[in-house]
């Protein structure tokens, strides 16, 4: 756990992207997550596919490759708590 909060810590979108999912009731596509936390499109690509890979995310469709849809695992919860307490 600790080598997922520093983690989080080291990159200032991160966790404002677990928090923008973790109020989410329903799934979010990419572009969603892209157009509030305002960065680029190939930036934020790269920054979901790490946050899945470590496990705070979910995509449950991957094999879409154009409207990926994401939603944030409990790992990634617990991470957002730990934060906002």
């Amino acid at each position: 756990m600790a080598n997922l909060i520093a983690y989080v810590k080291s990159g200032k979108n991160r966790l404002k992207v677990l928090e923008i999912l973790d109020k989410q009731e329903k799934l979010v596509f990419a572009s969603d997550i892209t157009d509030e936390v305002g960065i680029r499109v190939n930036h934020m690509g790269a920054l979901l596919r790490e946050l899945t890979e470590k496990g705070l995310l979910n995509n449950p469709n991957p094999s879409n490759k154009r409207q990926k849809l994401y939603e944030i695992s409990e790992k990634g919860k617990e991470i957002v708590n730990y934060f906002n307490k």
